[in-house]
Protein backbone atom coordinates (compact mmCIF):
# COMPACT_ATOMS: atom_id res chain seq x y z
CA UNK A 1 0.00 0.00 0.00
CA UNK A 2 1.17 3.54 -1.06
CA UNK A 3 0.11 7.25 1.07
CA UNK A 4 -0.95 9.60 -2.18
CA UNK A 5 -2.81 12.66 -1.63
CA UNK A 6 -5.56 14.35 -3.33
CA UNK A 7 -4.59 17.47 -5.25
CA UNK A 8 -6.91 19.34 -2.89
CA UNK A 9 -4.81 17.41 0.04
CA UNK A 10 -6.59 14.60 1.40
CA UNK A 11 -4.66 11.52 2.17
CA UNK A 12 -6.00 8.46 0.09
CA UNK A 13 -4.27 4.86 0.18
CA UNK A 14 -3.46 3.15 -2.99
CA UNK A 15 -3.51 -0.65 -2.95
CA UNK A 16 -1.73 -2.45 -5.95
CA UNK A 17 -3.05 -6.15 -6.43
CA UNK A 18 -1.64 -8.81 -8.80
CA UNK A 19 -4.59 -11.14 -9.61
CA UNK A 20 -3.11 -12.81 -12.78
CA UNK A 21 -0.13 -12.27 -14.23
CA UNK A 22 -0.04 -8.95 -15.83
CA UNK A 23 -3.27 -7.79 -14.89
CA UNK A 24 -2.73 -5.19 -11.56
CA UNK A 25 -5.81 -4.27 -10.03
CA UNK A 26 -5.46 -0.56 -8.16
CA UNK A 27 -7.94 0.23 -5.28
CA UNK A 28 -8.27 3.87 -3.54
CA UNK A 29 -9.00 4.03 0.16
CA UNK A 30 -9.78 6.78 2.53
CA UNK A 31 -8.31 7.00 5.98
CA UNK A 32 -10.76 7.66 9.00
CA UNK A 33 -13.74 6.53 10.12
CA UNK A 34 -14.51 4.60 6.71
CA UNK A 35 -11.31 2.87 6.07
CA UNK A 36 -11.98 -0.19 4.34
CA UNK A 37 -14.62 0.82 1.86
CA UNK A 38 -13.01 1.26 -1.68
CA UNK A 39 -13.30 5.16 -3.05
CA UNK A 40 -13.71 6.26 -6.87
CA UNK A 41 -13.96 10.12 -6.22
CA UNK A 42 -12.05 12.08 -3.28
CA UNK A 43 -14.32 12.22 -0.07
CA UNK A 44 -12.96 15.70 0.14
CA UNK A 45 -13.81 17.30 -3.34
CA UNK A 46 -15.50 14.58 -5.24
CA UNK A 47 -12.60 14.70 -7.94
CA UNK A 48 -12.56 11.38 -9.44
CA UNK A 49 -9.24 9.45 -8.40
CA UNK A 50 -6.72 8.34 -10.87
CA UNK A 51 -3.20 7.50 -9.83
CA UNK A 52 -1.62 9.82 -12.35
CA UNK A 53 -3.70 12.28 -10.33
CA UNK A 54 -2.18 11.91 -6.98
CA UNK A 55 0.95 13.24 -5.46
Amino acid sequence: MQERYCKCGKRIIVQYSNRKSDNWMVRYWQMGHNFGKTIRTCPHCGRKINIDSLC
